[in-house]
């Protein structure tokens, strides 16, 4: 439950799509249509997993020099027919290369964005070289990971992204929920929060009590320590605090306006409207 949630809350990748939605009500309906979806393909997943090893199970065992995290493609290339097996593979490629694309480019949109225009604000908008150039290094840098695998011969992949996502991304997912049901979460809390919670995973890592773990963990510790640390400076706070109402659940029902676009209403000057009396006269809006 806790990875899907830091799935579909602060994930970029998923996030990106319900930008594409006209509406929020179109969000809400392409959520329901996924978690009816999923209860049908989430079976199917496990349910082929479990199939193949009942299949090897009956058929002497699966073979020693073969990694058990590619069950699925050993399959397809020892017992499938060549076409069928041709068409699947190729389904698969065209599965990961959406998935990859969609990542890589969420990746350079919170770099450009939430780094490089934050951090050099003076010099303008990231040219699409400079976005291009992130995803080739990342590219590079995913493809240098998955060769390490193959070379490792890692087994349990599943075991090692479910630690991934609660060393990283299941932190991030309290952050959202601090965000979204608390008002008094604030910048040194949070921070301090998403560093306790990654650590008490690393910590829970170590131990025997396997991978859904570190993310229970990882996400309650984010989650109250952020909240307990947020309390002292709550005072000073207090006018942050009023403008990011909007942003809870507490004021869903009142108007949120960037500051950014207030910014630019008090800094554009007045648009001029000419007077119907006389037109050599101009009046400005706030006169009007």
């Amino acid at each position: 439950m806790l990875n899907n949630l830091q799935s579909y809350t602060a994930s970029q990748d998923v996030v990106q799509r319900y930008q594409t939605t006209p509406s929020v009500q179109a969000t809400k309906g392409s959520l329901y249509v996924n978690g009816c979806l999923a209860l049908i393909t989430i079976p199917i997943f496990y349910g082929m997993g479990t199939a193949l090893y009942t299949y090897y199970q009956g058929n002497g065992g699966f073979p020693d020099d073969v990694n058990t995290s590619a069950i699925v493609p050993y399959y397809i290339l020892t017992e499938l027919p060549g076409g069928v097996a041709g068409l699947i593979i190729g389904g698969i490629l065209a599965a990961a290369q959406s998935t990859i694309s969609s990542s890589l480019n969420s990746i350079s949109a919170c770099i450009t964005v939430d780094i490089r225009n934050r951090l050099m604000p003076g010099r303008g908008e990231a040219s699409v070289l400079f976005s291009r150039m992130i995803i080739v290094i990342t590219g590079l840098f995913s493809t240098g990971i998955a060769l390490w695998l193959i070379a490792s011969e890692k087994g349990e992949l599943w075991d090692l992204f479910l630690t991934l996502t609660g060393l990283f991304g299941i932190p991030i997912a309290a952050v959202f929920a601090l965000g979204i049901f608390t008002v008094r979460a604030n910048r040194f809390g949070v921070l301090a929060g998403l560093l306790l919670g990654a650590v008490s995973g690393y910590f829970m890592n170590q131990t025997d009590l396997g991978p859904f773990m570190i993310s229970i963990v990882a996400f309650a510790v984010t989650l109250v320590a952020g909240y307990l640390l947020s309390i002292p400076l709550t005072g000073a706070s207090k006018a942050t605090r009023t403008e990011t109402l909007p942003l809870t659940i507490h004021g869903k029902d009142l108007s949120y306006e960037r500051k950014s676009a207030r910014r630019e209403a008090l800094n554009e000057p007045a648009a001029v409207i000419p007077d119907t009396d006389d037109p050599t006269e101009p009046k400005s809006v706030a006169q009007v």
